[in-house]
């Protein structure tokens, strides 16, 4: 039940140490307590108790984690708009190694409705992170079950598919094996005098000998002792072989095993006091452990155990306790002959009954034992390299066995080129089989790098070398495999998806901060707008800053109030680092309009002249207008003071003659249901003079009897009329003005004194009478008819006077027998 809970959601999240104490003591009283050795008979009489407390132990564990489970799960509520990255994001294969299992941590920030997964294929050239599913905000695992054995994956969480990913975590899931096909066994042959026989007992494991095999040292010989079930460290001695030993297996002799026995066998090294340091080796072990007899448990190929070096072969339960069965052990030292030269085993032991518990030394018994393995012969062949592969700043030449790290070379040993630049080491360093070059800088996916090496001579000179002191031939401009995989960007974790920006935003207003992702490359990075609003915005591409477009009118009192986009980032390379323009990362924003009190405007409408009526109007952007209040008043310029007009305080006002020459200005207080009160005003052009005009039109014509005599009226008056109420200017001009009078006075044009109007001489008269008002202003056209009869007046082209009206007048005269012209 405890397994299952584990892989199962929600319960892989509890506390362990509230899911541990409950489960460990239910496992236990359902057992019936702890293993002892000894007589079985006894107690079995109170089977039945023990049965109805364990019903009680089992319910009160159930409760407990309940509890646990509740007090879990309290005050946990979902935000569908929880943008923050999960946190401790880590993978690892299932039991069967043929699936991913995904677990994380919820951000203490909040909790989001549902967790995005994204994988990329590592192995697959140009992959890129894509959406592989979603679970519920209250799951933090996931298993991908859709992969391939050996194959490497990258994963990204996103809550609510929203804002950053959370930090990646890479696996390479492990090769199927196939196990190898079972051999008939082979009879050992027969020992030689004095050698230890071999040991057939039920439950051995035969298996192939590994050439040059040999017992490098038992006490199988020895004394038998009692056995024992707690964990054993049975610490042993290697030779002094220069080259060291090739370790096959370790034979031991279980006793009273079950199926419910776990057993684990692994060589460690060593402490100053003997007791166990750290894990060196852990063998495989056989078929079956159920069954009492000699097991062999088998080291991995290429084991080896260093020269003159104490070790411990540590047998436990599998997790550092004592086993559900027993091993069997010697009471005496010594070790049995035909082992290897200088190898024995130590004369005490290490014991403790859990992982909890301090060492306990004995010197009584010893745990019975057998190791097997190889004397590695002498060595007088010199690396060969195998492979030189680079990985952003460590360069790494793999040689085909197992070098000296006590002889590294210098850093300048070797000179290193990077897309044909030189990019000299900066240390060096030897483990196992590999030299490791730190570089400076970083190499980027796609360059071209080799390596060369110089080998180190003279005193105290420490060239590449085998453990056997042979020396590793010079490299010149070796090709070096680039495995740097070009790390794709990521948007920055706490970035706002949610800005906001003020209506009536002029172009290139930035919409809240930059959207910054962050490359381990340091590659220039590009970004770009998609999405439904994509049109509505414009993006820095070298920043990631959102800005308001020219061209789009952002009004909150339209419908449009919020906008949704899409930012995308790419670094332009696929991830062996040739060029694309594949999308890397993308975050979902949501830009909101956010109102502006905006002041209303008043317009004036009408003509600017003596007696029209002007009709103001007030508009509010935010169409919240209320009461109105109007005042019109009059102002020397349309930029100074104004006086207010009495009684003109509707929205129409009718211009008067006191308002020539000056400028009107309409206010208005209108209530604002945002803001209360608000003002607003509109001021006219100047209210021009309006030239005065002749009543009876732009022509007239008198009849005048030949002879008549001087101070005659000729006709009626000719009056005009200024609505300006200004003082008229007459004035004569044309040709025949100087034959006739024009009285200002009565407008009457009269005969003059000493002008003899004879029909037989002059039959017709032209005259041109204007009238202005002395002010300048708008000039109205008249037109002038210099025709005999007025009834067939053409119009001509106007004639401007100066800020009045011209008349033209047509005087004929009658000869002394009536017949007029």
């Amino acid at each position: 039940m405890y397994d299952w809970m584990k892989r199962h959601p929600p319960w892989h999240d509890l506390p362990s140490r509230a899911l541990r104490l409950p489960l460990r003591l239910a496992a236990r009283l359902i057992a019936g307590g702890p293993r002892t050795r000894g007589a079985r008979g006894s107690g079995r009489g109170s089977r039945g108790g023990r049965s109805a407390f364990r019903l009680l132990a089992l319910a009160f564990v159930l409760v407990a984690l309940l509890a646990v489970l509740l007090a879990r799960t309290t005050g946990v509520r979902a935000d569908a708009t929880c943008s923050v990255p999960p946190v401790n994001l880590a993978s690892a294969p299932s039991e069967d190694g043929a699936a991913v299992v995904l677990t994380w941590e919820a951000s203490p920030d909040c909790t989001p409705d549902e967790y995005a997964v994204y994988r990329r294929e590592m192995e697959v050239e140009g992959a890129r992170m894509a959406l592989l599913a979603t679970v519920d905000g209250s799951t933090l695992t996931y298993t991908d079950e859709d992969v391939n054995r050996g194959e490497h994956y990258r994963y990204r969480i996103r809550s609510n598919d929203l804002g950053s990913r959370s930090g990646r975590t890479d696996i390479t899931l492990p090769e199927a094996t196939t196990p190898e096909p079972t051999s008939e066994p082979t009879p050992e042959p027969t020992p030689e005098a004095g050698s230890e026989p071999a040991v057939q007992d039920g439950g051995a494991q035969l298996r192939s000998v590994p050439r040059n095999e040999v017992t490098l040292v038992a006490n199988w010989g020895q004394t038998d002792a009692s056995e024992t079930n707690t964990a054993q460290a049975q610490p042993f001695t290697t030779g002094s072989n220069t080259l060291g030993y090739g370790l096959n297996s370790v034979e031991i002799r279980l006793v009273g095993t079950s199926s419910a026995t776990t057993v684990r066998v692994r060589i460690f090294t060593t402490n100053t006091d003997g007791t166990p340091n750290a894990v060196h080796a852990t063998l495989t072990n056989p078929d079956d452990v159920s069954t009492a007899g000699a097991k062999t448990f088998t080291a991995a190929e290429g084991t080896t155990l260093d020269p003159g070096t104490t070790y411990a072969v540590f047998v436990d339960n599998g997790s550092g306790g004592s086993l559900n069965g027993s091993i069997d052990r010697v009471s005496t030292t010594g070790d049995d002959g035909g082992g290897a030269a200088g190898w024995s085993i130590g004369d005490t032991i290490f014991w403790r009954a859990s992982a909890s518990d301090a060492w306990t030394e004995d010197n009584r018994f010893f745990v019975k034992m057998r190791i097997k393995g190889t004397i590695l012969p002498t060595d007088s062949t010199a690396p060969t390299l195998d492979t030189a592969t680079v990985n952003e700043t460590s360069l790494v030449l793999t040689y085909d066995e197992t070098l000296d790290s006590a002889s590294t070379p210098l850093a300048s040993a070797y000179s290193v080129t990077v897309a044909g630049t030189s990019a000299a080491p900066s240390s060096v360093s030897i483990s196992g089989m590999a030299v490791t070059l730190a570089l400076a800088s970083t190499v980027i996916a796609g360059e071209t790098v080799t390596v060369s090496y110089t080998v180190p001579t003279g005193m105290g000179a420490t060239p590449v070398q085998d453990e056997a002191g042979n020396a590793a031939a010079a490299l010149s401009n070796e090709s070096v495999t680039n495995n740097t995989v070009n790390n794709e960007p990521a948007f920055d974790s706490g970035l706002s998806t949610m800005p906001t920006l003020s209506e009536n935003s002029a172009a290139g207003t930035n919409v809240g901060m930059p959207f910054t992702a962050s490359d381990d490359d340091g590659d220039t990075l590009t970004y770009t707008l998609s999405g439904a609003d994509a049109s509505s915005f414009q993006i820095v591409a070298n920043s990631g800053q959102i800005q308001a477009k020219s061209g789009i009118d952002y009004d909150f009192e339209s419908t449009k109030k919020t906008y949704t986009v899409t930012v995308n980032v790419r670094d332009n390379k696929d991830a062996n680092g040739n060029v694309d323009t594949a999308v890397d990362d993308s975050i979902n924003v949501t830009i909101s309009l956010t109102n502006v009190e905006e002041a209303g405007s008043v317009t004036i409408a009408g003509d600017l002249a003596v007696g029209a009526t002007l009709t103001a109007t007030v508009s509010d952007p935010d169409g919240n207008i209320g009461s109105i209040t109007w005042q019109w008043a009059r102002g020397a310029s349309a930029t100074g003071s104004f006086d207010d007009i009495t009684n003109a305080n509707s929205a129409t006002y009718t211009v008067v003659p006191a308002d020539v020459g000056m400028y009107l200005r309409a206010s208005v207080v209108y209530g604002d249901t945002l803001q209360g009160n608000r003002m607003a005003n509109a001021v006219t052009n100047q209210i021009l003079n309006t030239a005065p005009t002749f009543d009876d039109g732009s022509s007239v014509t008198f009849m005048l009897d030949e002879n008549t005599g001087a101070s005659v009226n000729i006709g009626d008056p000719v009056p005009a009329t200024d609505v300006d109420g200004d003082t008229l200017i007459y004035s004569v001009a044309g040709a025949d003005s100087s034959s006739f009078t024009f009285s200002a006075a009565t407008r009457q044009f009269s005969t003059k004194s000493g002008v003899t109007y004879d029909y037989e001489t002059k039959s017709g008269f032209s005259i041109t009478l204007r009238v202005h008002d002395g002010k300048n202003g708008r000039q109205p056209e008249r037109h002038d008819d210099r025709r005999q009869h007025h009834r067939d007046h053409q119009p001509q082209q106007p004639r401007r006077a100066r800020h009045g009206d011209d008349r033209g007048h047509r005087i004929g005269r009658r000869d002394a027998d009536g017949v007029g012209d």
